[in-house]
């Protein structure tokens, strides 16, 4: 299936949301068809950079969105939600003529689900506290705070560590050693 690539300095795992503001053309078309057809675009982290017209590197690894809300903003802005659908591998990229990335993307399989253990339950009250910000609160997300790949996919969408961590953890696929990681580059933010 060729998408749409969104290069960005953030991520969305499977079932988080991302509120982001589109003022490129590449982009804003992009989003125009998406509410049109109803299809998807990745959300992609980028290695290193910024996303131009003419290069980016992004990670082979990222999440397929489809846009939950929109307005427009006071800035005039087009503003909007995406949530994660699922987690693919990206292939075969290019860039049209307007400078917007496409790939071909394989779906990667769902993660088991596991109970989140009794030692990771200090992180479901991280995330029960983070929720309480009002930037966060007003995602509206439906978190089951028991399933450790929900757990483990929101602290890694919030948490304020380097685009390496966080990709590295989108890219696991035992939610169990994603929680024992995030506990870990919790401890090194601590100090």
């Amino acid at each position: 299936m060729e998408v749409p690539l969104f290069p960005l300095n953030a991520l969305i795992c499977p079932g988080g949301r991302l509120p982001l503001q589109i003022f490129e053309p590449r982009y804003t078309k992009m989003v125009a068809d998406s509410l049109k057809h109803g299809t998807p675009f990745v959300i992609v982290m980028l290695q290193q950079g910024k996303d131009t017209a003419h290069e980016c590197e992004f990670f082979e690894i990222g999440t397929s969105a489809h846009i939950v809300d929109f307005d427009q903003q006071p800035n005039g802005l087009l503003g909007i939600t995406v949530e994660g659908v699922e987690k693919v591998r990206i292939a075969d990229t290019f860039r049209d003529d307007t400078g917007l990335n496409w790939g071909h993307i394989t779906a990667i399989e769902a993660e088991p689900k596991h109970p989140v253990p009794e030692k990771y339950q200090d992180l479901a009250g991280l995330l029960k506290r983070l929720v309480d910000y009002p930037a966060v609160s007003s995602l509206n997300m439906d978190i089951n705070y028991r399933d450790s790949s929900e757990l483990g996919g929101r602290l890694t969408e919030l948490l304020p560590i380097d685009r390496q961590q966080k990709q590295f953890l989108l890219e696991l696929q035992d939610p169990l050693y994603r929680l024992e990681q995030v506990q870990y580059f919790l401890s090194l933010l601590e100090g």
